[in-house]
């Protein structure tokens, strides 16, 4: 039980951070597909994919097929 808590304990204090660094690259990312000249629809579907590979909650509650 303890090895649970030191593992949530220290979840909670990065997930704030990681969060935040994933808004600044996907930020980042939105700038270089229009820094290619790419259209806003086709840079706002590859950024929402990009946002989509990058969900927590699809790796954690993935269903098990």
């Amino acid at each position: 039980m303890v090895g649970f808590s030191k593992l949530m304990g220290r979840t909670v204090s990065v997930a704030p951070s990681l969060l935040i660094k994933r808004r600044r690259a996907l930020g980042i990312f939105e700038r270089e597909l229009y820094a290619l000249g790419l259209d806003h629809e086709s840079v706002q579907e590859l950024k929402a994919a990009y946002r989509e590979l990058g969900s927590i909650q699809d790796w954690v509650f993935q269903e098990k097929e």
